[in-house]
C-alpha cells in the first residue's frame, strides 16, 4: 500500500512536471538572438516587432517555390494568408506571426525574411548600379517624352497613380473578337485592369510617372503607353487571343505613333522549334520587318531547362536575360540562376539572350488597392529596363530604330550590345556568349558610345601626328565606319598596332589616296600590327570597320602609331 501511495506521489510530481514545462514553454520569451532558431536568416530586431497579430513579411528561399512548397509549408506553421508568389519564382510574401516567422526559418531552402517595407530611397539597386540614374540626372532632357511603348500582356491597372491621367494612349482586349478598344483618354481603368497582376508593375518600371513625392519613377516617365490583354478567357483561346493582339499592334502601329514593343507572354510551345516552324517568332518579327518597330522580350525563367521561349527566340527580337544584385555577391555581378539560355533550335545563326540587366528583388507597382509596391524577380522586369532605356536612347537619337548596318536587328540593340559589360563568373571570351549574351547594359556606357565618334567619312578622317595613343574607341551597328589619315613622304613608315575588345572583329584596310594598299581581318579580342612605308609622297588612309555579320554587336579598339622618317 505504502508503494503504491508513493508511485502516485510520483506521477502527480511528474505531470507537474510536464505540465510547468509546457506552460514555460509556451510562456517563456524568445530568444531573437538564439543562433541555432534564427541562423542569420532573419534579423534580430525585426523579429522582436512580430508579435500574435500577422504582419507582411517577405520571404527570400533558395530555390523556386511552388504550389507544392507552398502546401509543405503551411503543414508546419499553419495558413500563412499568401498575397503573392510566383511558381518561377523564389520569393513570396505572406502575413506571419512571430511564432510562424520561427516555423519559417527552420525550412533549409528558406534563406531570408525580412520586411516588405517599401524602401525610403527612391534610387533601388537596379537604377543605381546600371546608372540610370546617373544618367538621367546628368541628361534630365531625356525622359522618353514622344516615344509610344505597346505592352502585350496581361494589362495594367492605370488607377494606379503611376500610370494614371494620359499615360495610357489605348487599351486592347484582344480576349474578346472582335477586340475591344478604348483609346479615349484618360482610359477607364476597369477596362485595361491587370487581373494577373504583372503588367501594371512592367509599365511602371518602363515609363511610370516622375511626380514630387514619388519613388521608383519609371525609366522614362513621360513615355506613352499602348497597352494589350492577350491573356484568354478560355485556355483553348489562347494562341487565337494572342495572334489578335500582336497583329492589332502591328495593323495599328502608325494610328499611334508606337515606336517600341515589349512581349509579356511567352510560348514555350515553339522553344524547341525551328524558327520556319515557331508562329509566335514569325508574327513578332513581322512588326519589325513590316513596320519597322523595336521589339523586346524577356528571355524566360526556366534556366537551362528549355532554350530561350518564344518570341524572344524570334530573330529580330531584343532577347533580355536577368542579373542579379552585386551587392549579394561580393560585388560581382552575375546570372540569375533562373535567367534562360540554351542552344536554340534554329535555322539561323543567332545568340539569345542578347543583352542582361537587373532582374532580382525589383521593385515595382501592384495592380490592386492600395497600389504599393512589391519586390519581384525574373527576366520580366529586366525586359522592362532595356525597354526604358530604348525608349531614352531612341528620343536621343530616333534614327536608332533604323537597321544602318543591316544585320536584322535595329541600331538601339547594336548600342546596348556594344556598351554592355561583362557579367562576373560567365564566359567573358570572345563573341556573345550561350548566358549572357553581350554581358550587362549599362546606361552611361551607351549614351557616351552613342556620342562618340571619332570620324565616320573619309573626307572627315582624323589626322594622326607622329605618334599617339587612342584608347576605347567605339565600333558598332550604327558607327561602323572609323578613319584616319596621315600624309607620308616617301620613304616614311608608319606602323600602327590595333587591340579588338572581346566583342569586336573588324577590318582593318589602308589606301594610297582611293587605292588599296593592303588590308587586315582582326578576330574578337585580338590585336595586330600594321606597318606601311610609303613608295611616294602622298595621303594615306586607314579604314575601321565592323565585320557586317549576324549580331555583330561591337565594341571597343585601341590604337597605337608613330612615324618614322
Amino acid at each position: 500500500m505504502k508503494n503504491k501511495r508513493c508511485e502516485s506521489v510520483l506521477l502527480i510530481v511528474l505531470l507537474l512536471v510536464v505540465l510547468i514545462g509546457n506552460l514555460s514553454l509556451a510562456t517563456a520569451p524568445v530568444s531573437y538572438a538564439e543562433p541555432r532558431l534564427i541562423g542569420g536568416k532573419i534579423p534580430a530586431a525585426f523579429l522582436g516587432t512580430l508579435d500574435s497579430e500577422p504582419r507582411v513579411v517577405r520571404v527570400i528561399c533558395q530555390h523556386e517555390i511552388d504550389s507544392g512548397i507552398i502546401g509543405e509549408i503551411e503543414k508546419e506553421t499553419g495558413n500563412l494568408g499568401f498575397q503573392f508568389y510566383r511558381g518561377r519564382n523564389y520569393e513570396f510574401t505572406a502575413r506571419v506571426t512571430q511564432k510562424q516567422a520561427l516555423r519559417l526559418v527552420r525550412f533549409p531552402f528558406v534563406d531570408f525574411i525580412t520586411s516588405i517595407a517599401v524602401p525610403t530611397t527612391p534610387t533601388e539597386w537596379a537604377r543605381e548600379h546600371t546608372r540610370v540614374d546617373e544618367l538621367v540626372s546628368q541628361y534630365p532632357e531625356l525622359d522618353g517624352e514622344g516615344i509610344t511603348i505597346a505592352v502585350i500582356g496581361t494589362g495594367a491597372n492605370n488607377a494606379n497613380p503611376r500610370l494614371d491621367g494620359d499615360k495610357v494612349k489605348a487599351f486592347a482586349d484582344a480576349s474578346y473578337n472582335p477586340i475591344y478598344v478604348d483609346d479615349t483618354v484618360p482610359v477607364v481603368s476597369w477596362d485595361c485592369a491587370d487581373y494577373p497582376g504583372h503588367d501594371t508593375g512592367m509599365c511602371q518600371i518602363i515609363a511610370g510617372w516622375d511626380r514630387p513625392g514619388y519613388i521608383h519613377e519609371g525609366i522614362a516617365p513621360e513615355a506613352r503607353l499602348v497597352v494589350v490583354n492577350v491573356i484568354a478567357n478560355d485556355s483553348g483561346d489562347a494562341w487565337n487571343t494572342w495572334e489578335r493582339g500582336v497583329t492589332w499592334v502591328k495593323d495599328n502601329a502608325a494610328q499611334y505613333s508606337i515606336d517600341i514593343v515589349v512581349f509579356y507572354l511567352e510560348w514555350l510551345h515553339f522553344a524547341q522549334c525551328r524558327y520556319s516552324q515557331d508562329d509566335a517568332a514569325l508574327l513578332a518579327d513581322s512588326l519589325w520587318t513590316d513596320e519597322g518597330l523595336v521589339l523586346i522580350a524577356p528571355a524566360g525563367n526556366d534556366n537551362d531547362t528549355y532554350p530561350v521561349v518564344s518570341p524572344s527566340a524570334a530573330k529580330h527580337v531584343i532577347s533580355v536575360g536577368a542579373v542579379i544584385d552585386p551587392a549579394r555577391w561580393g560585388g560581382n555581378w552575375q546570372r540569375a540562376f533562373f535567367s534562360s539560355y540554351k542552344e536554340l533550335y534554329t535555322d539561323w545563326n543567332g545568340e539569345k539572350p542578347q543583352v542582361m540587366a537587373p532582374g532580382q528583388d525589383i521593385w515595382m507597382a501592384s495592380s490592386s488597392w492600395p497600389y504599393l509596391f512589391l519586390p519581384r524577380s525574373g527576366t520580366c522586369p529586366a525586359a522592362a529596363f532595356i525597354t526604358g532605356m530604348c525608349a531614352l536612347l531612341i528620343q536621343d537619337d530616333s534614327t536608332l530604330q533604323d537597321d544602318n548596318d543591316n544585320d536584322g536587328i535595329p541600331d538601339v540593340a547594336d548600342l546596348l550590345m556594344a556598351s554592355a559589360l561583362p557579367v562576373t563568373g560567365e564566359y567573358d571570351g570572345a563573341g556573345l556568349d550561350e548566358k549572357v549574351g553581350a554581358g550587362r547594359f549599362d546606361a552611361i556606357n551607351s549614351h557616351e558610345m552613342l556620342h562618340t565618334d571619332i570620324s565616320s567619312t573619309k573626307s572627315g578622317a582624323y589626322h594622326l601626328g607622329d605618334y599617339g595613343q587612342l584608347y576605347n574607341e567605339p565600333l558598332w551597328g550604327k558607327d561602323n565606319e572609323d578613319w584616319y589619315k596621315r600624309y607620308l613622304y616617301a620613304g616614311w613608315t608608319l606602323i600602327m598596332t590595333i587591340d579588338c575588345d572581346p566583342d569586336l572583329s573588324m577590318w582593318v584596310t589602308v589606301y594610297r589616296y582611293s587605292t588599296q594598299v593592303t588590308s587586315r581581318y582582326i578576330l574578337y579580342g585580338q590585336s595586330d600590327t600594321i606597318q606601311i612605308t610609303a613608295s611616294s609622297n602622298g595621303w594615306y588612309y586607314w579604314k575601321m570597320s565592323l565585320r557586317h555579320y549576324y549580331y555583330e554587336s561591337g565594341d571597343y579598339y585601341d590604337i597605337d602609331w608613330y612615324v618614322s622618317s
